[in-house]
């Protein structure tokens, strides 16, 4: 984890003989930065159940990004998430 600056958790695959990959239209999802001292981002079911006070969030909506801290969250997570919306922001929307 150490030599990577980014690293995101997807679904998928590549294609091959075996697999078909189509480009698909985009999907809301919503992302949760979880972790006291090297904090990891992954994607989680878009229901209330996956939402708790102590994460921080990302809600993907192709073209708004929602941020939420939970009350709890401590400082590395909410730096985390802060960084990966910037790198969605700069690499995936190009604003």
């Amino acid at each position: 984890m150490s030599y990577f600056t980014h690293v995101e958790y997807l679904d998928g695959g590549i294609e091959g003989a075996f697999k078909d990959v189509s480009v698909k239209k985009f999907v809301p999802r919503l992302l949760q930065c979880k972790g006291e001292r090297h904090p990891r981002v992954f994607k989680v079911e878009m229901k209330p159940e996956s939402v708790n006070l102590g994460d921080v969030y990302i809600l993907d909506m192709d073209t708004k990004l929602y941020f939420w801290e939970g009350p709890e969250c401590n400082v590395t997570e909410r730096m985390k998430a802060l960084e990966v919306v910037t790198n969605m922001r700069k690499a995936e929307r190009h604003a």
